[in-house]
């Protein structure tokens, strides 16, 4: 038996769920504070990282914490207050 198929279905559903998020997070909190923050970051990092932890508290903070990658501790959690404190 063949689990291909199987596995690109799984990867299928994933990539779907996370288009189906993104869009939701762009429809529904495109104006907030915490979203024009995340906007106005410069820093490629910092903004990946600002874009997973605000999806982590839109999600209701389920799982664990997004990693911050390559970003410092410092910034991550300056990051981390400035999105706690808008949302």
């Amino acid at each position: 038996m063949c689990l291909l198929p199987q596995l690109s279905h799984l990867r299928y559903d994933a990539r779907l769920r996370e288009k189906e998020v993104e869009h939701q997070l762009k429809k529904e909190n495109d104006n907030t504070d915490a979203m024009k923050y995340v906007r106005s970051l410069k820093d490629a990092v910092k903004r990946r990282f600002a874009v997973a932890y605000l999806d982590w508290i839109i999600l209701g903070r389920s799982g664990a914490m997004p990693s911050r990658g390559q970003l410092s501790p410092v910034l991550a959690r300056a990051v981390c207050i400035n999105l706690d404190a808008l949302s």
